[in-house]
């Protein structure tokens, strides 16, 4: 039997001691974050949510990535809209709709304004039809785009409003 010098021993048990405290500092996150069968799965399975969730997980991602480019969107009609007012000398909401058109071109204003209308109902449409499942995060997702949604239908309706006007004068 061959004898270690005591440091190698001390190493190892200092080693092993680190070891075990950051497996259960891991552990007990992952339990408070996903439970006992949340931490399970993500062992077993690599993600600690349940395939439903996951799926509802997924499609609040897939709307989320889709926010940002109707956003955009949105701010381009908004800047025509400011650029025609500063242009025009009248007030009149009706009378700074061709300057707005104008000052859109060479995109289409109508199209994009009902572009926008369809794609963030449809967003909408497509938050509220995700099941929840009970999950926090899910809920929390769900709370957080559909605000964002309305937040940008608001303005969406203002310019459909201000277009609407050029119709009825």
């Amino acid at each position: 039997m061959q004898h270690r010098p005591g440091w190698v021993n001390g190493v190892a048990i200092a080693v092993s001691a680190t070891a075990v405290a950051a497996s259960s500092i891991w552990i007990g996150r992952t339990v408070s974050k996903y439970g006992i069968d949340g931490m399970l799965r993500y062992i077993w399975v690599g993600d600690p949510l349940s395939p439903e969730v996951r799926e509802s997980v997924s499609t609040l991602e897939q709307v989320e990535s889709k926010i940002p480019k109707l956003e955009k969107l949105l701010m381009q009609i908004e800047e025509a809209l400011s650029k025609a007012r500063l242009d025009s000398i009248d007030d009149e909401k009706w009378i700074v709709v061709p300057q707005w058109i104008v000052s859109y071109s060479p995109k289409n204003l109508e199209k994009d304004l009902a572009k926008l209308d369809t794609s963030l109902d449809r967003l909408a449409a497509q938050i509220d039809g995700v099941a929840s499942h009970d999950n926090a995060e899910v809920k929390i997702l769900k709370k957080e785009y559909s605000q964002r949604i309305v937040k940008l239908m608001g303005r969406a309706d203002a310019l459909l409003t201000c277009y609407a006007q050029r119709e009825t004068s």
